[in-house]
C-alpha cells in the first residue's frame, strides 16, 4: 500500500515539533555566584589553621560556586511550606579530619546591614548539645539565635536546606525580603565544652568561635520569604 505524501509530511511535521512540546522548564538562576578556586583563607591573615600549609591552594570542600534561594513547594500548584537554600560547591562539604567548618547562607533584613537571617550548617556537632548542627540563624531579637532545622540534604557537591515557615523568628514577617544575599564559610574553633563567662548577650555562654574565613561572597540580589 502506498502512503500518501500528505500523510508523510504531516507525520514529519509532528516529529519536528515534538521536542519543543516536551522541552524542560528552564532552571532558576542562583542569586549568588562566586568564582571557583578562591577558598584559600585569603580573607584572614595567614588563613585558617587547617589551610595554612597549602595556601593559596583552594579548599574545594569550602569553595562556594552558587546559591539559590527558592520557595519550598511539596506539590505543583500548592502553596509553599517554607523555602529552600541550595548551595553548590567545588566538592562535597566534607571537612578534613580534625577540622570543623560552618557554612552560613545569609541575607540582610529590612535593608539593615546589621540584621541577618539564613540557614547554617556545621560539619561537626558542637560540644554543647544545645547548639544545633543545622539551624536558621538570625539576630532579630537583639542577639545571635540558632533555631534548629533539619540537616541539609547533601548530594555530591550540593547541599539544600529545607527551612519551614515555622522556624522563622517572631520578629520576621512573612512576605519580607532578605536582601544583599551573601555567604561565608568559616573555620570553627571549639572550646571543648567550656562556655565564655561573659554577661554579653552575644558572647555569653558561647562554646565555640567561627574564626578564619575560607570563602565568602556577596550579591545585590534579594529573595522574598513567604
Amino acid at each position: 500500500m502506498r502512503v500518501r505524501p500528505v500523510l508523510v509530511s504531516a507525520v514529519a511535521l509532528c516529529a519536528l515539533a515534538a521536542p519543543a512540546a516536551f522541552s524542560a522548564t528552564p532552571a532558576a538562576t542562583p542569586q549568588v555566584t562566586d568564582p571557583a578556586n578562591d577558598a584559600n583563607g585569603g580573607a584572614t591573615a595567614g588563613g585558617p589553621a587547617a589551610d595554612r600549609s597549602t595556601a593559596p591552594v583552594s579548599a574545594s570542600y569550602a569553595d562556594v560556586l552558587s546559591i539559590l534561594w527558592a520557595p519550598d513547594v511539596a506539590k505543583k500548584g500548592k502553596k509553599p511550606t517554607g523555602f529552600t537554600v541550595t548551595t553548590t560547591l567545588s566538592a562535597p562539604p566534607v571537612a578534613p579530619q580534625g577540622a570543623s567548618l560552618v557554612y552560613r547562607m545569609l541575607g540582610q533584613v529590612n535593608g539593615d546591614s546589621a540584621s541577618y537571617l539564613g540557614p547554617v550548617y556545621y560539619t561537626a556537632p558542637s560540644t554543647d548539645p544545645a547548639t544545633p548542627q543545622s539551624a536558621l540563624r538570625d539576630n532579630l531579637g537583639g542577639a545571635t539565635r540558632l533555631t534548629k532545622i533539619d540537616l541539609p540534604v547533601i548530594t555530591g557537591n550540593t547541599m539544600t536546606w529545607h527551612v519551614p515557615f515555622s522556624a522563622l523568628p517572631k520578629e520576621f514577617k512573612r512576605g519580607t525580603s532578605v536582601s544583599n544575599l551573601y555567604f561565608e564559610v568559616r573555620e570553627v574553633e571549639g572550646f571543648q565544652g567550656q562556655k565564655i563567662p561573659d554577661a554579653s548577650p552575644v558572647n555569653g555562654g558561647a562554646t565555640g568561635l567561627a574564626a578564619g574565613v575560607y570563602d565568602n561572597g556577596t550579591s545585590t540580589n534579594s529573595f522574598k520569604i513567604g
